[in-house]
């Protein structure tokens, strides 16, 4: 038994007896158990871009760094957008239009995988269609941590610093997520 353990069921011996769990359940946002404490390994971090996405910080290198973690970039189309623009302007339209914005995702997937070669870091690109929210969920499950430029899906301001895309995420994903 670990020393959070031990004080919880010392403090609360006379009022909870045999009922540590269920303490440790009602007072989880306050209270972090051995569990959570332990380090968790970084080997894979997601990192969920758009046309929105600025410059990475030095800061978030080198954490990558330090992890020596694999990086994945991963450009995301929104399908719903393509669709809405295929019923609206046609097939010849959203053709056009999806060729412009996988030319430009390919630009900042290459913009971004070459600034954290440079630093030393191994990158693994993607791009493809979806749904932004749904699929950095999906995606989530096989990397160790998720970062996110907080203006991802949906541009911010100065009352709402967080896009509701990355709200979303940041409450949806199982695992560590930085926005940045």
């Amino acid at each position: 038994m670990g020393y959070y353990s031990s004080l919880i069921q010392r403090k609360f011996k006379d009022l909870v007896g045999t009922r540590y769990e269920e303490v440790r359940q009602e007072y989880s946002d306050f209270l972090v158990s051995e569990e959570e404490m332990k380090f968790q390994p970084v080997r894979t971090v997601l990192v969920p871009i758009d046309i929105l996405t600025r410059d990475l910080p030095m800061d978030l290198v080198e954490i990558f760094r330090a992890y020596d973690a694999r990086i994945h970039l991963a450009y995301i189309l929104d399908a719903q957008v393509l669709s809405l623009l295929e019923e609206l302007a046609g097939k010849e339209s959203e053709a056009g239009f999806r060729e412009m914005k996988e030319t430009k995702g390919r630009e900042l997937l290459d913009k971004f995988s070459r600034f954290l070669e440079n630093e030393g870091l191994s990158v693994q690109t993607s791009l493809f269609s979806g749904s932004k929210i749904e699929d950095v969920i999906r995606l989530s499950h096989s990397h160790d941590l998720v970062v996110v430029y907080r203006g991802f899906g949906s541009a911010t301001s100065e009352s709402a610093p967080l896009s509701p895309v990355v709200s979303q995420i940041n409450r949806r994903v199982e695992r560590s997520v930085i926005i940045f």
